[in-house]
């Protein structure tokens, strides 16, 4: 319906950054039944994006208008639960592809989000990508000062070294 989003691994298909191009799984931000439901070949997963309404855009798909999240939430929401994106592998992989954001919307959307463990994440993802993706050092600056008080991982269950700045544990090699 005209209320679904298109979000996680479906948005990073849209935006062109997926490895794994057109899979038989999409995920739908939408007020509906979360139980996926299967349409011939096709999975449609609900998921519960929070804030849907924040970073949502209108793209063309062949004949058709549909929403989705814009480049600067769908990062945020892959950092946030890699497993709907297919693992931290494909979100990985769509972080390289990446060339240039807009790092006043990320902050703004992280505001609106208000995960302190996100501030972290997507802080620590900016500044390793700060010269690739044009990250103004003033963002850098205010996204650390909502840093989380107890450290966080980056990604839960895998062990890494503390980022204090951050107050992040981070796994090693996490962007190779």
């Amino acid at each position: 319906g005209k209320e679904a989003i298109f979000c996680y691994a479906s948005a990073l298909e849209l935006h062109g950054l997926s490895r794994y191009g057109l899979t038989n799984k999409y995920y739908l931000a939408t007020n509906r039944s979360k139980r996926e439901k299967i349409l011939d070949e096709l999975t449609i997963a609900f998921v519960d994006l929070r804030s849907a309404d924040v970073g949502v855009e209108e793209t063309t798909v062949g004949s058709k208008t549909v929403r989705t999240t814009n480049l600067e939430r769908t990062i945020i929401d892959c950092l946030h639960k890699p497993k709907y994106c297919f693992g931290w592998e494909n979100v990985n992989f769509a972080l390289s592809k990446v060339r240039k954001v807009d790092s006043g919307k990320i902050s703004k959307y992280l505001k609106q989000l208000a995960t302190a463990g996100l501030f972290a994440k997507v802080g620590y993802t900016l500044e390793y990508f700060e010269e690739a993706w044009q990250v103004p050092k003033d963002i850098l600056e205010e996204l650390r000062l909502y840093t989380p008080k107890r450290p966080v991982r980056f990604i839960t269950d895998v062990p890494g070294r503390l980022d204090k700045r951050w107050n992040l544990y981070v796994p090693e090699d996490l962007f190779e």
